[in-house]
């Protein structure tokens, strides 16, 4: 039951820590039932940045057709990802939560190579603004609350999951999302199948846990972004 408590009811779990003005942090986690105690503030509707009509109506599609391809262009500077691996003990905290660090089971080379490259081109895509191609990496249930999260504050329809993660990851610095590109994993913990990714990254050597989903045989990334893990 513990256990299955892990995967919980952050789904979009931090996220306000994510945007401009409230600090750096976790963002959303498709989790089902209760996420990690690092993963448990929730976001509502009302708190979701709305989309700037104003500035679109006013740019020309010549304009945003400018801002489409400079966005592309931008996954070529994003950092590598890389895999250092070593496992998740060396992350445990004396006496501190440990709930990700000992979820599951450690998982082989090859499934931690797999799940760090969807992470690494997840954020890759975010930070380059190609939303469809960061929305086709999610998994579908954090996808569908994302979409439904941003109808519901701006009063809309039918916009789809790369117009609300558009709304609510543009509204962070180019700058910041490249930096939260930087993807070196040491450890996949799974259970089923759920599972986190741990890795670290800028800045410094911070450590990270990215949740993540088995859909159709692929892992799918169950998050915003990563969450920092407490202590580490």
């Amino acid at each position: 039951m513990w256990r299955r408590g892990l995967w919980g009811a952050g789904l979009l779990a931090g996220l306000a820590l994510a945007l401009p003005g409230c600090g750096g942090g976790s963002e959303g986690a498709d989790t089902g039932a209760s996420a990690p105690a690092q993963a448990q503030s929730t976001v509502s509707a009302e708190s979701a940045p709305k989309p700037d009509r104003k500035r679109s109506q006013k740019e020309s599609p010549h304009r945003q057709r400018a801002n489409r391809q400079g966005a592309t262009s931008n996954s070529s500077e994003a950092p590598p990802v890389k895999v250092s691996g070593g496992g998740s003990a060396q992350f445990k905290v004396n006496g501190g939560d440990n709930s990700v660090q000992e979820y599951g089971t450690e998982a082989g080379e090859g499934e931690l190579r797999e799940a760090a490259e969807v992470t690494h081109a997840y954020l890759v895509a975010r930070y380059a603004g190609e939303w469809r191609r960061a929305c086709s990496l999610l998994s579908a249930k954090i996808a569908e609350q994302l979409e439904r999260l941003v109808e519901e504050s701006a009063k809309r329809r039918g916009k789809g999951c790369a117009a609300a993660l558009a709304a609510v990851a543009g509204s962070l610095p180019a700058g910041v999302r490249r930096q939260q590109a930087g993807v070196d994993a040491a450890s996949l913990r799974r259970q089923g199948e759920q599972g986190f990714l741990i890795y670290t990254g800028p800045p410094g050597k911070s450590v990270y846990s990215m949740p993540l989903r088995r859909e159709d045989g692929e892992w799918k990334v169950g998050g915003l972004g990563g969450n920092v893990l407490p202590g580490t």
